[in-house]
């Protein structure tokens, strides 16, 4: 059937239209490789993230310091409980 209406097409607009097919097969393509390709990391334990951090930088992403932070940790989890 699609080749019916290929055939009923006027050149410009069949020509469009395989440009377009072609262009969405060599974007599938490129992005097929990009995925195979794709690193699949795992994730940092907390541990491991606080402890490549100095004091400054810990100040710097939680705006307190890591005696604050620990403190407020542990009324959150006396409160709530641990997760």
């Amino acid at each position: 059937r699609e080749i019916l209406l290929m055939q009923e097409m006027d050149a410009d607009a069949l020509e469009q239209t395989l440009l377009s097919y072609m262009r969405k097969q060599k974007v599938s393509a490129i992005r097929k490789r990009a995925a195979g390709k794709r690193r699949h990391r795992q994730r940092k334990s907390w541990a491991a993230f606080e402890a490549n951090l100095t004091d400054r930088q810990f100040r710097r992403y939680f705006r307190m310091s890591r005696e604050c932070f620990h403190d407020l940790c542990r009324r959150i989890e006396e409160n709530v409980g641990e997760a």
